[in-house]
């Protein structure tokens, strides 16, 4: 291994982006260089080190063993010296011009990002944001490979590199129509599973949570449409026979959207938590320890203890 003197040190940053991207071209597209100058960087890189450190498949680049033993103290190392430099300055939000990449499904989304965006606007006007929806398998291993900064999403089982507090406490309701059928009926149980329901879920199959409870009691709902998408959904059961289960607080926002009326889920369930994840190497980092800040002061209804493992 070369000694650190003969290193440039300005070829990390370009190996932790290539490392993070999985692709040179979109590590040269974060970095605002070309991709012929990021090449250039890691064959420099591979000289010094002695390792090709990234090898090209089909979906980009792939990591050598010597890079995946690399890139935990350079990113620490990294961290430090971001750090460093930012405590020696006087925060300021109005002169923060960062990309913040948000793992958000579009329940969350919708309740968050138009707000957070407004105060953004206002207060640090050359921040940008990128959401991006990332399934619950990966949003541990994303936060820690950098590629996302937060993470907003319920109960995610997690180690103690990450962080997470609750910012949400809701309960699950039930949308139809304003002209349903069940509007002249009295709700209860076997009203509601007497209609098809529509069952938003990210994943291609498997039971959600409204269908635990049910089945906890020997019941089964009958469902007319799978959708990944809440706004098509609400969509769907504003003009058809369809309910749908959703989280109070969204459904709240549904129902100011679409014709649509709230009636309670007509069984007892425990609350839904949501949360917000972060990497602990972020934990002190000036942008997005405001950026979180910012966060727990716009959800509605943000729970503002802390719930940390």
């Amino acid at each position: 291994m070369a000694n650190i003197s003969r290193i440039d040190l300005n070829l990390f940053p370009v190996f932790e982006a290539i490392y993070r991207e999985g692709s040179i071209t979109a590590a040269a597209e974060v970095l605002h260089l070309t991709q012929p100058a990021v090449s250039h960087a890691l064959g420099r890189l591979r000289s010094t080190i002695g390792d090709e450190l990234f090898q090209r498949t089909s979906r980009g680049v792939k990591p050598t063993a010597v890079a995946n033993q690399l890139i935990t103290p350079v990113r620490q190392a990294l961290t430090q010296l971001q750090q460093g430099l930012q405590n020696a300055q006087t925060f300021n939000a109005s002169q923060l011009a960062k990309n913040f990449r948000l793992s958000l499904r579009d329940m969350m989304e919708a309740l968050l990002m138009p707000s957070l965006v407004a105060s953004c606007q206002k207060d640090a006007p050359e921040v940008t944001f990128n959401c991006l929806s990332v399934s619950r398998e990966n949003i541990v291993h994303d936060l820690s490979s950098g590629r996302i900064d937060l993470a907003a999403d319920a109960w995610i089982p997690h180690d103690d590199s990450v962080i997470h507090k609750r910012i949400l406490e809701d309960h699950l309701v039930c949308l139809m129509r304003v002209d349903h059928p069940l509007q002249q009926e009295e709700w209860d149980l076997h009203q509601m599973l007497k209609w098809p329901h529509i069952q938003v879920s990210s994943r291609e199959n498997g039971q959600g949570l409204e269908d635990v409870l049910l089945a906890r009691h020997g019941l089964k709902r009958k469902i007319g449409v799978r959708s990944a998408h809440y706004f098509g959904s609400a969509q769907m059961a504003s003009q058809s026979n369809l309910l749908m289960c959703v989280p109070s607080s969204f459904g709240q926002f549904l129902v100011a959207h679409h014709p649509l009326v709230i009636k309670p889920f007509p069984l007892t369930t425990a609350s839904l938590d949501y949360y917000l994840y972060w990497h602990r190497d972020q934990e002190h980092s000036p942008p997005l320890a405001w950026l979180r800040d910012k966060v727990f002061q716009l959800i509605p209804g943000s729970i503002n203890e802390n719930s940390r493992t």
